[in-house]
């Protein structure tokens, strides 16, 4: 993470998903390196309410995508990488 505030405004995050009703799949705690590195962390049940689902969380978080201010929530989905590639046309002859 960049700093100490992302950390900490990460684990408000994870804590108020877990507060209203997520669990864990995996992380959720700082990592074992110290510092300003955070578990790859995955919450199951999250619903509109909670605070990783409607506001931006620049840390290691899949909170299952949605529609947001940010993206198109196509993350899981094969059309997630489509954001990332730019389609390029090659014409070989003579093959």
């Amino acid at each position: 993470m960049i700093d100490s505030a992302a950390v900490d405004k990460l684990e408000r995050h994870i804590a108020d998903a877990l507060d209203k009703g997520a669990s864990l799949v995996c992380g959720g705690k700082r990592h074992a390196l110290g510092g300003t590195f955070s578990e790859p962390t995955m919450p199951r049940d999250v619903d509109p309410t909670m605070a990783v689902a409607h506001e931006e969380t620049f840390g290691p978080v899949a909170s299952f995508g949605g529609v947001k201010e940010s993206g198109l929530g196509r993350e899981g989905a094969r059309q997630g990488i489509d954001e990332f590639l730019e389609p390029k046309y090659l014409c070989m002859g003579g093959l």
